[in-house]
């Protein structure tokens, strides 16, 4: 396990500087200005519970809040999760299948194909998902809930994960075999009460600052621009895009995660097993858009089941014979190989060319640069304004964005949001230092003129970063 949780950092070294994307720049910067005593949902506003924020501000408080120590941190984090996988699956199947299980989980969660070396939600939400469901297979029920608890804290999605799964547990308990309902209606009031107890720190943090916010961050946001629920036709059309390469860099995995399900879905581990791959496939899928990173979230249940199919293969409890024993082998390697290349082609050889290869964003090549011209021309104290979303570029300048919302699916569908952003270019004292020209247009053709209007009236052009233009406010100075 040790060499499994070194192997599981050792993959990740290599994309420490690949340049932040700007769902990782938005939670660095965040919990940067949360620990400054800004407060989440009055000061900041982002459509997520707290729990990612205090996890990103602990390891930046520890490590630092580089791009490096961030990216270290995600990867010592997710060896953690290696390692309580090894539980979960030894507990449910044995150590044999939960040495596999995180050996499994170690190299396929840091596949470049589907962003696993990033510090996302869904990296530093299956810590908890785990954690929780270990608990429970030792019949540690308040603790599992408490677990389940933060887990929605850092990511809401979670819920469906864990709670597809935790019924199997308390309705079969340490055996396949029958419990009694006041053993079931045991296990889940203690459970629900460790849910409630430690949800109730992040529910009135939320109402003590704006309840109107909290909730529509939360909950109506989510809904209505941000989810399974809104995204329509979009949903199904992401995944045809993403699923196919998903599935051929990391064609082993799925192959071992079938055989595992096909082998033991008549057992307590099978059932458990699938149901916490389908629970948390049903949340991947309803935060909408099917985005790479969201397959990160699918990797603990895929690795149990593939840790128990790989059991079963090396102690015999099967029913192949030599000759299609090899052929396994030789459709394993076969996998092997085609993952490996699907993997390889979007690494580079310098950070930046594997930035593109994936994301093919020339705004992530440029963040840096423009970051680091922005912190020389400008105070802490003052503010820049990235059109129209780039939050990674707020946190690696240390400057705080002059609109509320970081990112392009918020300026173009929170209500107001842009009008906001309007009247603070109109306000000479609110007014941004500088303005960054990232994007030209927003959603709606058109409805980015009156902002441009003003920059033109407001701003000079001062300085050129591989061809994004900075602004500076007329009547502020260059140092």
């Amino acid at each position: 396990m040790a060499v499994i949780a070194a192997v599981s950092v050792g993959l990740r070294l290599p994309f420490l500087s690949v340049p932040l994307i700007t769902d990782e720049g938005g939670y660095a910067y965040i919990a940067h200005w949360m620990m400054r005593g800004l407060a989440l949902y009055r000061d900041l506003w982002f459509d997520r519970p707290q729990g990612i924020f205090l996890v990103y501000g602990a390891q930046m408080a520890l490590l630092g809040e580089s791009t490096e120590a961030i990216r270290l941190g995600a990867a010592l984090y997710n060896a953690a999760t290696g390692l309580l996988l090894y539980g979960l699956t030894a507990s449910l199947a044995g150590p044999l299948a939960g040495v596999a299980a995180a050996g499994l989980f170690a190299v396929s969660s840091a596949a470049p194909a589907i962003e696993g070396f990033t510090a996302n939600g869904e990296l530093y939400m299956n810590l908890l998902v785990v954690a929780a469901l270990w608990l429970a297979t030792s019949q540690r029920w308040f603790l599992a809930g408490v677990l389940l608890s933060l887990a929605v804290a850092v990511k809401p999605t979670s819920l469906l994960g864990v709670g597809l799964a935790l019924p199997f547990l308390a309705i079969w308990g340490e055996s396949w075999g029958r419990t009694s309902l006041l053993a079931i209606a045991r296990r889940g009031a203690l459970g629900m009460c460790g849910v409630a107890l430690a949800a109730l720190p992040f529910i009135a943090h939320g109402v003590s600052t704006d309840p109107q916010v909290y909730w529509y961050s939360l909950v109506g946001f989510r809904v209505q621009a941000h989810s399974a629920f809104s995204a329509g036709p979009a949903l199904l059309g992401d995944l045809g895009q993403t699923a196919p390469t998903v599935l051929a860099a990391l064609l082993p995995l799925w192959l071992l995660t079938a055989a595992g399900a096909c082998l033991t879905w008549r057992t307590r581990t099978g059932a458990v097993g699938l149901a916490f791959l389908v629970g948390s496939g049903a949340g991947a899928a309803a935060g909408g858009h099917w985005f790479w990173h969201y397959y990160v979230g699918l990797m603990p249940p895929a690795a149990l089941l593939g840790g128990v199919a790989i059991q079963r293969l090396l102690e015999g409890k099967h029913t192949l014979g030599r000759r299609s024993l090899h052929w396994v082998l030789g459709v394993g390697a076969l996998a092997t190989l085609v993952a490996v290349g699907f993997n390889a082609r979007l690494v580079g050889i310098a950070p930046g060319e594997t930035s593109w290869r994936i994301y093919r964003r020339p705004a992530y090549l440029a963040s840096s640069e423009i970051a680091a011209y922005i912190r020389g021309q400008t105070t802490e104290s003052e503010t820049v304004y990235a059109a129209f979303a780039q939050a990674d570029l707020y946190h690696l300048s240390g400057r705080r964005s002059a609109g509320r919302h970081l990112y392009w699916t918020e300026i173009n569908r929170v209500p107001d949001a842009l009008e906001e952003v309007l009247a603070t270019l109109d306000d000479p004292i609110r007014r941004p230092a500088y303005v960054i020209r990232i994007d030209d247009e927003l959603e709606a053709p058109g409805r980015a003129a009156p902002f441009w209007e003003r920059v033109g009236r407001f701003y000079v052009p001062e300085h050129a970063v591989q061809g994004f233009t900075i602004y500076r406010a007329r009547e502020t100075a260059p140092k």
